[in-house]
């Protein structure tokens, strides 16, 4: 399937992109207010719809429809109208109408380009000031994007309350599920592997726990915008120049991306209140699973984001005892990562068949070819894999190596079944809780590698491979 940066770059060049970047071009002087080209702030935008769509219909592109699409502007139209701000309707509509009708166009999704255009006239009858390009501006900067994500209280803590020093795993007056998400196994685009070689971006997805905060595609839109401004600031600078060889421009759009999308997502956390637990959860889970960055790069990671954060400081983005306190996070967190990086053990199964992949000399520009290998050496790859993390009946002596043991070997990563339509909220009287669900997953593992060692001492022979029984 092919990526949104590669099906962006076809539109870019389509009938159906130009008359917008004519219109924005014509406009004097906003591209110098608003301080992105046309084409930085349209991606932006697209990059967002094409992951909202996907998380609404379907990853495939190939399931999108003129209806589905319609369904999801109409809830995307209520979302609006709790809000308060048109943004969340007139941006869908003013990149999503010329996008959607280009992959129509050339049959990229099961529609054709007078569906989208019937869907599209049905919702500006509707809101009359959707698809209108002056308006969708007006909206997405009514709020000053100078201070959303830096100067607002997120999460409703106090910056003096130095709450991340608080251990949540081992401290029982706290609740970790009212105050703090666990890490979700996920990856990101970019230098991950996810966005070139695979189909699905679970970075994008979204944690619809009813106990966080509405989940607003305008804030992460802003704090997008305002980040690639504060980036384009840094690369003016003094410290731009004396930065390692590795940290280019793309790098660093990588990796402040990789926060923003994922801290907000499914922490629901902008930069003013992301936490140290947050940062570590990020940093050496996500980058160290599934990024394919070198050991330079990570090295290079935490003085980048520290100079990054010190800039937002100097620009008066964000206060003074916030620069400081963010800065000894990434720096905590940095360090982690660092080391964990060194253990390719700490790799998800899908990098170390990259890994691999990149070893034995594939294009990983040529999909036949990385399907063809994939096909013949995965469950090669996926045995050696499991080699690493041997399952004997003494793990279940020890606790903390069975719980690293269960992290790994968890057939679900992404921890869809704590979504709310994976389970009902109650049952015969008794309702739904997190932890419960949790305890439960976390069981049925252990019963996996109970068969696996069963059958392993009665039939040897016929013993199939861990995953096999845990699934």
């Amino acid at each position: 399937m092919a990526t949104f940066k590669s099906i962006w770059a076809g539109f870019k060049a389509s009938p159906e992109y130009q008359p917008l970047k004519t219109q924005y071009d014509q406009m004097d002087g906003v591209s110098d207010i608003i301080g992105l080209s046309w084409d930085n702030l349209s991606e932006t935008v697209g990059n967002q719809l094409d992951a909202a769509l996907s998380d609404y219909i379907g990853k495939s592109h190939a399931d999108w429809t003129a209806a589905s699409i319609g369904a999801y502007l109409t809830q995307v139209k209520h979302d609006d109208d709790i809000d308060g701000t048109q943004f969340l309707v007139e941006g869908p509509v003013v990149i999503g109408e010329p996008y959607c009708t280009y992959l129509a166009r050339t049959k990229q999704i099961n529609a054709k380009p007078a569906d989208i255009s019937k869907v599209m006239a049905e919702i500006k009858k509707e809101n009359p000031e959707a698809g209108s390009l002056p308006k969708f501006l007006l909206a997405l900067f009514s709020t000053p994007v100078e201070t959303e994500g830096f100067m607002d209280d997120d999460d409703g803590f106090d910056d003096d309350d130095d709450f991340d020093d608080v251990d949540f795993w081992d401290n029982p007056d706290l609740d970790s599920d009212d105050d703090f998400v666990p890490s979700v196994d996920l990856g990101q685009d970019g230098s991950s592997m996810t966005e070139d070689d695979f189909d699905d971006d679970p970075s994008t997805r979204v944690n619809r726990d009813p106990k966080l905060p509405m989940w607003q595609p305008s804030r992460l839109l802003r704090v997008n915008l305002q980040y690639s401004r504060l980036m384009k600031i840094y690369q003016e600078r003094p410290e731009w120049q004396n930065r390692p060889e590795v940290v280019t421009a793309d790098f660093m759009q990588n990796v402040v991306e990789t926060l923003l999308v994922i801290g907000y997502n499914r922490y629901r956390k902008l930069p003013r209140s992301w936490t140290k637990h947050m940062l570590v959860e990020i940093m050496t889970s996500d980058f160290v699973a599934d990024c394919l960055y070198s050991q330079e790069e990570y090295a290079a990671i935490g003085p980048m984001l520290t100079d990054l954060i010190g800039i937002a400081g100097s620009e008066q983005m964000m206060k003074p005892n916030k620069v400081g306190q963010l800065q000894r996070y990434i720096q905590a967190a940095a360090a982690k990562m660092v080391e964990a990086a060194k253990d390719p053990n700490n790799y998800s199964v899908d990098k170390k068949m990259i890994l691999k992949i990149q070893a034995a000399g594939v294009d990983l520009d040529d999909d036949d070819s990385i399907n063809n290998y994939v096909t013949d050496h995965k469950n090669d790859i996926i045995s050696e894999h499991e080699n690493g993390f041997p399952i004997t009946a003494a793990v279940f002596d020890d606790q903390e190596q069975l719980a690293k043991l269960i992290d790994f070997y968890s057939p679900d990563q992404e921890r869809d079944y704590l979504n709310p339509d994976a389970h009902v909220e109650t049952f015969e009287g008794r309702s739904w809780h997190r932890k419960d669900a949790i305890k439960a997953h976390r069981f049925a593992v252990e019963l996996g590698f109970r068969a696996y060692l069963d059958q392993q001492q009665k039939h040897p022979e016929n013993t199939a491979r861990v995953s096999d029984y845990v699934k």
